[in-house]
């Protein structure tokens, strides 16, 4: 057990705007992605990522890659995927959100998360978060 436990520093809640026709895959870090967070010079702790369709949404699968300490998307790997049903929204119903919980997502200096879709969210952004802190 540690003598002295470390906390976040500073609290982290980026976000990004998933709004695009151009479709993410698997294999490629770099297709159709956009950044999220990146690692700061003391590390940072990855807590949760969630994702929150913006109006009614298509079914779609939300890519979670993880790059090496460049940062660059190039470099990314699939880590996770976020999987959205379809919904239509009305006045009486929501839209779509859903929350990955992470107990062992921690970002190096220089690591970065980027995200994409596996369908056009052209007509229904959706809006990625992240829930983190800086050590």
């Amino acid at each position: 057990m540690a003598t002295s436990p470390q906390f976040a520093a500073t609290v982290k809640t980026p976000s990004v705007v998933l709004n695009t026709t151009s479709l993410g895959v698997r294999t490629n870090g770099a297709t159709a992605t956009s950044l999220l967070i990146t690692g700061a010079s003391s590390g940072t702790k990855v807590t949760q990522i969630s994702a929150k369709a913006q109006t009614s949404n298509t079914a779609t699968q939300i890519l979670i890659f993880l790059t090496d300490t460049t940062g660059s998307s190039a470099t990314g790997r699939l880590f996770d995927e976020i999987t959205m049903t379809a919904v239509n929204t009305s006045t009486t119903s929501v839209s779509s959100r859903i929350v990955n919980t992470y107990t062992d997502l921690q970002l190096a200096s220089g690591q970065s998360i980027f995200v994409s879709s596996t369908v056009s969210t052209g007509t229904t952004a959706i809006n990625v978060w992240a829930s983190a802190g800086d050590f």
